[in-house]
């Protein structure tokens, strides 16, 4: 079956198996998109609650197969979300799933995965490694330009080498549109983060990986960097085909997916902001590779951060209470790691804001410089601006507090999360000189 319209599934129709068992459950509908997976089926049997009344299903497996005319479809992280019946009628059940795989055949281990792909908005221009593009032209005797070939080669993969043999693979996109004035067409340069493992492992152990690296994006450009999972194989080393768009078994496999890392199906595909903190060349392989391995360890510093990039259109307080959350994580790493204090124990707001400040390596000025334009000076030193944060933080955070001013509080939470983003980068490798220079861009 072709991966050609893998993107989307509409009211397809056909018979609904359990996986593991292999056992048919009943006929259905499915409809897929990066939104939502949503089945809704008709089950064959039904408990009965007497000799005249059915009871509907209230469990479900996790892993389902669907099949009709058109193919083999997996379906991952299955539950139900309501399943309802009037009379004597057959119960219907709404199922919805995280993943849904093309498969060759049905299979219970589908979920089972050696090797992912997916697409993070920006990856490309971070990685910032160039292809080769040739472009011949050719004329006719008035000197009309009749023929044009272009030639282009991606580059080798970037192999960072951590947990599940992490890679960067570049690739080519093409796309044309008609207009009236005539048609378009570009070559896109792209670039996929890729998982492989030789013992197969389940898709979300995988996935774990490829959000790290979205979250390194988004600490780089301090914008929301979408995410969508694009492929997957049952194979170590999936063959490739000059357009990896056909086939299946060990061949890269088309998946439908409501994952979408930090962020939703809406999050944006394309980064607006040109400059970043970072490129890749500047953390480089052993910076990546550690921000994997170690993403546990400073998980409640990089959550909420990363999160606050997607969270558009929160309060004000929620905001301020959310870069506090991440700054005080980080101070208690930073009290930890002096032996400041011991596990579980703990220092004030204002002792953590200073024990960031006391290690952040780099330039201050992109922290403390407000915002003059919408009335909100620069701070003195990184001192007056810790002070300024903590009293709104309080404001923010406890009910017998004014409410803090709107204006300053947004202004306080971007330059916490600059502050965050700067203090991370050297922290993971990149020279405090290339930090002083693009913060005030990023």
């Amino acid at each position: 079956m072709s991966t050609n319209d893998f993107h989307e599934l509409t009211d397809r129709l056909g018979r609904v198996h359990d996986a593991d068992s292999g056992d048919q459950m009943g006929m259905g509908r499915l409809t897929a998109s990066p939104k939502q997976i949503v089945l809704e089926y008709l089950p064959d049997k039904e408990p009965r609650q007497s000799a005249l009344m059915s009871i509907p299903p209230r469990e479900i497996p996790e892993r389902l197969v669907f099949v009709d005319s058109r193919g083999v479809v997996g379906l991952d992280g299955c539950g139900i979300r309501r399943a309802t019946r009037r009379g004597n009628q057959p119960s219907l059940v709404e199922v919805h799933a995280d993943h849904s795989i093309q498969l060759e055949r049905p299979t219970a281990d589908f979920a089972a995965i050696n090797s992912v792909r997916s697409e993070i908005a920006g990856l490309a221009t971070w990685v910032t490694q160039q292809s080769v593009v040739e472009k011949t032209m050719y004329s006719n005797d008035d000197d009309l330009i009749t023929r044009v070939v272009f030639e282009a080669k991606a580059g080798e993969p970037n192999e960072v080498g951590a947990d599940h043999g992490l890679r960067f693979v570049p690739y080519f996109d093409t796309t044309s549109e008609r207009s009236l004035s005539g048609g378009r067409h570009e070559i896109v340069e792209k670039m996929f983060v890729e998982t492989r493992v030789e013992d197969a492992i389940g898709l979300d152990d995988h996935l774990k990986t490829h959000r790290n690296i979205q979250e390194l994006l988004v600490i780089a450009y301090g914008e929301p960097c979408g995410q969508r999972l694009s492929w997957v194989a049952s194979s170590a080393n999936p063959s490739e085909r000059i357009i990896p768009r056909t086939g299946s078994g060990d061949l890269w496999r088309g998946v439908i997916s409501t994952w979408c890392g930090r962020g939703d199906a809406d999050a944006p595909m394309e980064v607006p902001r040109k400059h970043t903190l970072f490129d890749y060349p500047d953390i480089g392989a052993d910076g990546v590779k550690r921000w994997v391995e170690e993403s546990a360890e400073w998980a409640r510093v990089v959550g909420p951060l990363v999160l606050w990039h997607f969270d558009a259109g929160s309060s004000v307080e929620v905001e301020l209470l959310q870069i506090g959350v991440a700054l005080e994580a980080l101070g208690y790493k930073i009290a930890l790691r002096q032996r400041l204090i011991q596990p579980g124990g703990s220092q004030s707001f204002p002792q953590y804001l200073k024990r960031i400040g006391e290690t952040l390596n780099c330039d201050v000025g992109p922290v403390i410089k407000g915002s003059p334009d919408n009335g909100v000076p620069a701070h003195a030193d990184y001192e007056a601006w810790s002070e300024d944060f903590g009293l709104l933080y309080r404001q923010a955070k406890h009910a017998d507090h004014p409410l803090p001013n709107g204006l300053h509080a947004v202004i306080a939470a971007r330059s916490g999360a600059r502050l965050l983003r700067m203090w991370l980068a050297v922290e993971f490798g990149v020279d405090h000189r290339t930090v002083n220079e693009f913060a005030k861009y990023a």
